[in-house]
């Protein structure tokens, strides 16, 4: 009986251990969420003003969040463009490379 018991115990540990975070997998409706930012979670990169940001990049971003605010922008050291903001009350923070492509978004 004993041993019945310690066996069960020890699957429950065993199975709520495994349990994800259904955070981590949540899409939302901005979709296209990666888990590659290409070089932006590494917190490198130098803050810079909007005016810096190549007109390609700035369109882009403007095209696809046009409500954002809070907007903070860096230039990463592999050339890329990042920036942090605010929709829907939510943080976000994407990447795009020089020409105006989006390589990653993620909640932030």
């Amino acid at each position: 009986m004993k041993k019945a018991f310690l066996i069960i115990i020890a699957g429950i540990i065993t199975l709520s251990s495994c349990v994800k975070n259904p955070d981590l997998f949540n899409n939302d409706s901005l979709s296209s969420i990666t888990g590659d930012d290409h070089g932006g979670r590494s917190g490198s990169g130098t803050k810079i003003n909007a005016s810096a940001v190549p007109a390609a990049v700035s369109s882009a971003f403007s095209n696809e969040f046009g409500g954002a605010g809070s907007i903070e922008w860096k230039l990463l050291d592999n050339g890329n463009y990042k920036v942090q903001f605010i929709l829907n009350n939510v943080k976000w923070e994407a990447v795009y490379n020089a020409g105006g492509s989006r390589l990653s978004l993620e909640k932030s």
